[in-house]
């Protein structure tokens, strides 16, 4: 999915509601904000895995944006 897609889902959507993403193990979380970040992608295929991973500083990868929580924005951040 790209930005322009997810743009255009959100709009059927009232601009007050709340974005949220699924909690650690439970709960469900608030976004801090979106996050510019590259990807290598379809690095793992176990299921329990997402597909894509945060490439290393200077290791190339695929730019997009992380709809993160505080937790995950913050790692982010620093790689």
């Amino acid at each position: 999915m790209t930005v322009a897609d997810l743009i255009e889902k959100l709009r059927a959507f009232p601009g007050d509601a709340r974005v949220v993403v699924p909690g650690y193990e439970l709960g469900m979380d608030d976004i801090e904000e979106p996050v510019e970040v590259k990807i290598q992608v379809d690095t793992y295929d176990q299921l329990w895995n997402g597909p894509h991973v945060i490439a290393r500083k200077g290791k190339g990868g695929v730019r997009a944006v992380l709809l993160a929580d505080k937790r995950n924005g913050a790692r982010a951040r620093r790689k």
